[in-house]
């Protein structure tokens, strides 16, 4: 991904323009309708078969158990 500073027409070629693969692909996507996470899916683009989800945070997972046990510290919010 380009620098943010960068050009609209390099933002433009990073986000629209990629090559398209045949099979398997790993994609950033965004929940927004849901829990809006950021996820990464490897999809495969023959069929749109998805064999993983993931979560794009390494340190989301740890955060999520703590909300759902209700024992938050700022800690838990550092990567």
């Amino acid at each position: 991904m380009p620098e943010l500073g960068a050009s609209k027409e390099l933002w433009l070629e990073a986000v629209f323009l990629r090559e398209n693969i045949d099979g398997v692909q790993y994609e950033l996507w965004h929940h927004v309708h849901g829990c809006r996470l950021w996820l990464i899916v490897a999809r495969n683009t023959i069929n749109h078969e998805i064999s993983s989800v993931k979560l794009a945070h390494h340190g989301i997972g740890r955060i999520l158990e703590a909300e759902e046990t209700g024992i938050l510290s700022d800690e838990d919010y550092l990567p």
